[in-house]
């Protein structure tokens, strides 16, 4: 059973990506999301970068659909996002290791890793997140320095994992809480 500080997330998430304030996330819902955050790195929508982007983006959608969609009309209602979320989610454990989050959650990771840049060899600085942040919608850019868990001026991969890890599972006062504003 998802908990209160989930629920609060997951509410704020859904609010997030209905960018057109339907009331359902659609699919261009999601690529106007990844088209600000391109945009806002300064990727050209002809690039290589926005068409990886686009290509783990539709991955993404047609997987979570899958799940998510229940009534299969192509558009992801808030009953059935917090349905989903609830299988997903209500049986994790607080103290799960990223590798053993639902593969929805991972994907999520991957999608914010491509916007931010981060990967094995290099990290997303403040100035990266606020241009996330900014692109998104999320707003607090002042949130990277509880998100630079080690202090060193860079988010990592494997803090942008513990940190999407507590987004998803945690309710005490995490630092993940704070990924998505």
């Amino acid at each position: 059973m998802l908990g209160d500080g989930q629920w609060k997330k997951l509410t704020h998430l859904f609010t997030l990506i209905d960018v057109d304030d339907s009331g359902a996330v659609e699919y261009t819902d999601l690529e106007t999301v990844m088209n600000r955050t391109l945009a806002a790195a300064g990727h050209a929508p002809d690039s290589i970068i926005h068409d990886g982007a686009g290509a783990m983006l539709r991955r993404f959608w047609a997987d979570f659909k899958q799940v998510a969609d229940i009534n299969r009309d192509d558009r992801i209602s808030r009953a059935e996002w917090f349905a989903c979320w609830e299988q997903l989610l209500g049986e994790e454990d607080a103290d799960a290791l990223f590798d053993d989050l639902p593969p929805a959650v991972r994907q999520i990771h991957l999608l914010v890793a491509q916007a931010l840049g981060i990967n094995d060899l290099r990290g997303a600085d403040s100035a990266t997140w606020a241009r996330f942040a900014g692109s998104v919608g999320i707003g607090e850019a002042a949130t990277f320095a509880r998100l630079d868990l080690d202090g060193n001026g860079l988010i990592s991969v494997d803090e942008l994992q513990q940190l999407t890890a507590e987004f998803f599972l945690s309710n005490e006062d995490a630092p993940g809480n704070a990924l998505f504003g």
